[in-house]
């Protein structure tokens, strides 16, 4: 079976207000890790705000784990299993150019392997599909390609 292993625990390594903020995060956390995302979360009445976060894990004792090894003791470790995917994706120019769109519009990305070599662009984690489900509507008024919620 060639499918993906869901990987539902991140860790979460932050919460700010302002985009500049947010970017400023990422880039700190980026010289510690690699895979690191955000994305805006509307929290009603105290407005949007930015979550930053690390990993796909299995398990929370594989993030506890790579929490440790990273110096990251201030995040948190969280279930959240819904993303949403824009894919596939054929070349690292198209990733690429499909990044570099999706942050001009303040949405932060990743590309993951998928099925068969390809790749997807996946952008935001969520608790709940319903959350990832306004995501995606945001981010198919782009016209990026085919957009989709699937389980991390």
């Amino acid at each position: 079976d060639r499918r993906p292993a869901h990987l539902p625990v991140a860790l979460m390594l932050g919460s700010y207000k302002t985009l500049a903020n947010t970017l400023q995060a990422v880039s700190i956390f980026k010289r510690k890790m690699t895979d690191v995302q955000w994305n805006p979360v509307d929290l009603g009445e105290k407005g949007i705000w930015f979550r930053v976060f690390t990993g796909g894990f299995k398990a929370q004792r594989d993030a506890f784990e790579y929490k440790a090894k990273h110096g990251l003791a201030e995040s948190l470790i969280v279930t959240m299993p819904w993303t949403v995917a824009v894919g596939p994706v054929d070349s690292l120019k198209a990733i690429r150019a499909l990044t570099e769109k999706l942050e001009e519009h303040r949405f932060g990305s990743v590309a993951v392997r998928r099925e068969n070599d390809r790749f997807a662009v996946n952008m935001g984690i969520f608790v709940t599909r319903k959350g990832a489900e306004v995501l995606a509507g945001d981010v198919n008024r782009l016209n990026v390609g085919d957009v989709s919620v699937v389980l991390r």
